[in-house]
């Protein structure tokens, strides 16, 4: 299968190369610029379909390749021709003659030099398809022509194919339904080349003679020199002949041709509508004569508008100043023109008429039920209705009194019929939807979709379908599915509309179209690609479509490159790193994850990540230390609050380690004052942290050694041996060695573990709590204080800025949990160690008022601890009461 997936890459070439060319200022040439992108895209799409089609044809392939290919076929051709349409219909737009707007009522003397000299140095070549027309096209530059020689003159003396010509520069409706008609006559031109090529007259014809075989069967009836064919092989025997050469004796006299003849002429007439069709008319001509049907060629001549350059003003006023005549030029074009046109319309209705012979001639006298029988395609449709409404308005124009005086000039009237055949563009496509013409490619049908309403000016209607296409249509590369490449011809279109003016940045359904593309590209991985498109978003989109992008990055120096990539790309690399950190947080794991569960406090992959995404705020050459506390704080919180120690652990081993200093620093930096009372909480939230982590660290040794007490010797069943006695009081002696070493080290592991929750529960202001503020602090001070840390920060978008009401709840959450569980662990090992009285202590430094530990416990927690107080005190009394029985007896 043939490979087009450089083509995403060649499509932002065209983009840096029209920025190169403009000097590097990231400007591009506005519509002019537009055109040459239009182009370079038109031309890509291109060359890739002729790679394609050479592919096809050097080698054989399978059914399912050769299905694949020829969606892609269908893809390219209608991409090309779609990139085609919008930069004839584009150049129109932005250079047609000032006096366009007039309606066709209007007398064409409005129109000055000026407005015409203004345009004529774009409307030599409207479409950029002129080789290919059909011949009307040149009434564009005829009209220029004409009002630079003679100004707004009145039509007295102009011939028809000014008056054509003017009319067309006056006319915005005939000239766009004109560069419709050249654009689809250059689709066919271009794959000409391509359809079937044993349907080629010349195969069959050598010519120069018309109908040589039932002219030979003539010769052979009256002249004995020439032998007769033989009856076995004839395939026309027992046929009557036709007996005459001219080319209306077929029907006249309702006699036929010869086999053969027939068959070539059927041939010719299918080949030379296809020129037609394709606007190759001169081509058409030359095969006619070439193949002896000369008088077919004159017919195809027929349709030029008669010019008299003799009678032009310019000529008549030398004549006038020279006081003698000028050189004679030479008329051309068909003077009876009308009449010409009415003998097709007719003739073209005629019984005894092939069906493409009838479409030539419907086509050349507007005869449009002529020509639709043999147009079945939604391309061919579209030029059939199109050619005869065209003709339809000239004739019109030549016959308005108020655009043209009437004296000397008697034209023929067409029939009512012609003048029926006229429709509009809207109504065009209406017509073609009722005959329910659908190609059998959704490729073919997208692209047609796109084309209606660039032909039809329907901006709003294109957009609105493009954002339906992007959430409804699957993308991607398997079979039955919409190949990719659609979101990066939407994505071009839409920034082809915004590099012209005729949709805004802001409009939300192209910025949808555009991150629908990105989305695609981010799931290739393509880091320079997103960073590129991420450019044409606004700023908060810009940011988030490239976070998303980093948040599928997992490889440290990968980031690292996308970071470089971004800065490259003038995106904002620090809004960028903190939304990534925010996505990846904000994920939602399915369970089971890396073996965690909902309830499982164990740190998981899926935690790590979270840890890990930290890393893009780390990765900054210029840190910005404000926002590590503010994300770092806020993973803390959410790890703290499921209970995962492990990961609290990690993420705060991720934080730098004097990061307290560097914010304060920071901010002085930045603000030139002193760090506000928020931003002091923020420090102290994170101090918090540090301390309940040196309290599980502490905890942690504790437990681990409290495990590790000696195992008392067991003693041997029968120690009459004097060796086994030996050993069993050295072990024994070891043991007591052993045992009053471990008792000592936890004693001081008990003293240490106490020690870190009492500075725990003394911490200043109250553990895990904000400093209170000042009574006659505002909430507007508050507000701009939050606005300002934010701002320096780099969190002031929206989507960053957390709940302060969040954090509260959160933090006192983290109290209720924490100070009571706590408060248990020091009172169990407390009471592990024997060190009743201390626990006592400990009921006391709840009881605090200037701590207020009691209220970070519910009714069933105090009842809990006091039940244990109750019980320690009980053992007081208890080993008290031992202690004074003992001491009698041993008096």
């Amino acid at each position: 299968m043939a490979d087009t997936d450089d083509l995403y890459q060649q499509f932002i070439e065209v983009f840096q190369q029209r920025i190169n060319d403009g000097g590097g200022s990231g400007i591009d040439r506005g519509e002019e610029g537009a055109l040459d992108k239009a182009n370079e895209f038109e031309g890509l799409t291109d060359a890739h379909l002729q790679m394609l089609m050479s592919y096809k044809s050097k080698r054989s392939q399978a059914n399912d390749e050769n299905s694949v290919n020829k969606r892609l076929e269908v893809m390219l051709r209608e991409e090309r021709n779609t990139w085609r349409l919008a930069r004839a219909l584009l150049k129109d737009q932005l250079f047609k003659p000032a006096n366009s707007r007039h309606s066709d009522g209007d007398n064409l003397e409005h129109m000055t030099s000026n407005d015409v000299s203004h345009d004529s140095e774009h409307m030599d070549d409207s479409s950029g398809l002129n080789s290919y027309h059909l011949g009307q096209e040149h009434h564009l530059q005829n009209g220029l022509n004409n009002y630079q020689r003679n100004g707004p003159e009145p039509y007295v003396r102009i011939s028809e194919d000014q008056i054509i010509g003017n009319y067309y520069m006056s006319n915005e409706e005939i000239r766009r339904m004109q560069l419709v008609t050249d654009w689809l006559e250059a689709n066919e031109a271009s794959d000409l080349d391509y359809k079937d090529e044993e349907d080629k007259v010349e195969f069959y014809a050598e010519g120069p003679t018309a109908w040589e075989n039932t002219f030979h069967s003539m010769r052979a009836k009256y002249n004995i020199d020439i032998p007769d064919l033989d009856v076995t092989m004839n395939p026309n025997a027992g046929i009557e002949l036709c007996n005459a050469m001219d080319p209306d004796a077929p029907i006249r006299t309702k006699k036929a041709l010869a086999h053969q003849d027939k068959e070539i002429e059927i041939r010719l007439f299918k080949h030379l509508f296809r020129f037609i069709r394709a606007g190759k008319l001169d081509e058409g001509q030359e095969l006619a004569q070439r193949v002896g049907y000369h008088w077919l060629s004159a017919i195809l001549e027929g349709w030029l508008p008669y010019s008299d350059p003799n009678l032009d003003q310019e000529h008549l006023s030398a004549t006038a100043i020279n006081h003698q005549p000028q050189e004679i030029r030479p008329v051309c074009g068909n003077k009876k023109r009308d009449v010409w046109k009415q003998t097709c319309f007719k003739t073209a209705k005629m019984h005894g008429l092939g069906s493409c012979e009838k479409a030539i001639l419907g086509v050349l006298g507007g005869n449009v039920k002529c020509v639709l029988p043999i147009c079945h395609t939604w391309a061919d449709q579209l030029w059939a209705r199109l050619k005869c409404s065209i003709d339809v308005k000239i004739e019109k124009a030549l016959r308005d009194p108020d655009i043209v005086q009437q004296e000397n000039r008697n034209l023929i009237d067409l029939p009512q019929e012609f003048y029926d055949n006229y429709q509009s563009l809207p109504n065009i496509f209406k017509s073609i939807r009722d005959q329910k013409i659908v190609s059998q490619f959704k490729e073919a049908t997208i692209h047609q979709t796109l084309q209606r309403y660039l032909i039809l000016n329907d901006i709003e209607g294109l957009l609105g379908q493009l954002s339906e296409w992007c959430t409804s249509l699957d993308f991607d590369t398997t079979e039955g599915a919409v190949s990719p490449h659609f979101l990066r011809c939407f994505a071009h279109i839409v920034l082809f509309l915004r590099e012209i003016d005729l949709i805004s940045e802001d409009d939300p359904r192209g910025s949808k179209i555009i991150e629908s593309y990105i989305g695609y590209l981010t799931q290739q991985k393509s880091i320079e690609s997103v960073a590129h498109y991420s450019g044409y978003l606004l700023k908060e989109n810009q940011t988030y479509s490239f976070a998303k992008l980093l948040a599928t990055i997992n490889d440290r120096e990968e980031r690292r490159q996308c970071l470089m990539v971004a800065k490259e790309s003038r995106l904002d690399v620090d809004d960028i790193t903190q939304t990534v950190v925010e996505i990846i947080r904000d994920e939602k794991p399915t369970f089971p994850f890396g073996g965690g569960t909902p309830n499982d406090t164990r740190m998981t992959p899926f935690d790590k990540r979270k840890i890990d995404a930290l890393d893009y705020l780390l990765l900054l050459d210029t840190k910005n230390f404000i926002a590590i506390l503010h994300h770092g704080n806020i993973l803390l919180r959410h790890f703290a609050l499921i209970r995962k120690m492990d990961a609290v652990k990690e993420t705060f081993l991720k934080l730098p380690a004097n990061l307290a200093k560097n914010v304060e620093s920071q901010w002085r930096l930045h603000t030139n004052s002193d760090i506000t009372p928020m931003l002091r909480n923020n420090i102290r939230e994170l101090e918090s942290f540090r301390h309940l982590l040196e309290v599980q660290e502490e905890l942690s040794q504790w437990s681990e050694w409290h495990h590790k007490k000696p195992e008392e010797p067991r003693k041997p069943a029968n120690l009459t041996k004097f060796c086994d006695n030996v050993n069993y009081e050295q072990r024994l002696k070891q043991y007591q060695q052993d045992l009053n070493v471990w008792r000592d080290l936890r004693e001081v592991r008990t003293n240490s573990l106490a020690d870190k929750i009492s500075q725990m529960f003394h911490f200043e202001g109250g553990w895990m709590k904000d400093s209170p503020s000042d009574t006659g602090e505002q909430e507007s001070f508050r507000q701009a204080e939050m606005s300002s840390i934010y701002t320096v920060a780099g969190i002031n978008t929206p989507g960053h800025k957390p709940s302060t009401v969040n954090r509260s709840e959160q933090m006192n959450e983290l109290r209720k949990y924490f100070v009571p569980y706590m408060v248990s662990v020091c009172f169990n090992v407390l009471q592990l160690t024997q060190r009743y009285e201390d626990c006592l202590k400990l009921s006391h430094l709840l009881a605090q008022e200037d701590l207020k530990l009691y209220e970070e416990f519910t009714k069933v927690q105090l009842q809990d601890f006091l039940s244990k107080i109750s019980e320690v005190t009980k053992l007081i009394v208890k080993k008290s009461l031992t202690e004074d029985e003992e001491q009698q007896q041993q008096r």
